[in-house]
């Protein structure tokens, strides 16, 4: 395995730590999931609209 194949693979993995402990913290902090998630999606277009 080469340099860019570990390259992505620590890309990945870095990301998805990232989101399992946003998902955590989302979890035990109710109060500013709404919030969170309004910033979090403010430029992408809202599927449930």
């Amino acid at each position: 395995m080469g340099y860019q194949e570990l390259d992505y693979l620590c890309e990945a993995f870095v990301i998805f730590v990232l989101f399992v402990v946003n998902i955590r913290y989302l979890q035990s902090n109710q109060t500013t999931e709404a919030h969170r998630n309004r910033w979090l999606f403010s430029a992408a277009p809202d599927p449930h609209n």
